[in-house]
């Protein structure tokens, strides 16, 4: 399993991959914040395993519980995206 902060050191990198499949700016950023915001959730609890699906889906439903659905959708897009 990697860790919350393995993954951090691979978002730069990931994001270059996003700039090259040449998505705008706003989406670039809110693909961003999006991953970090999921990462920072998950380094709240070390049982979360940031790759696994369930913890995604947890996480999902955390937001929509706060926040409208295309919102929800957006952060939940990015982090699945992030995975390739």
């Amino acid at each position: 399993m990697l860790t919350t902060d393995q993954l951090r050191d691979l978002v730069d990198s990931w994001m270059i991959h996003m700039e090259a499949e040449n998505l705008a700016r706003n989406t670039l950023h809110s693909y961003r914040v999006s991953v970090d915001q999921y990462l920072d959730w998950c380094a709240c609890d070390p049982a979360r395993d940031p790759l696994d699906r369930v913890t995604l889906r947890t996480w999902t439903a955390e937001l929509l519980r706060r926040h409208q659905l295309t919102t929800a959708r957006i952060r939940q897009q990015a982090v699945k995206r992030s995975d390739r």
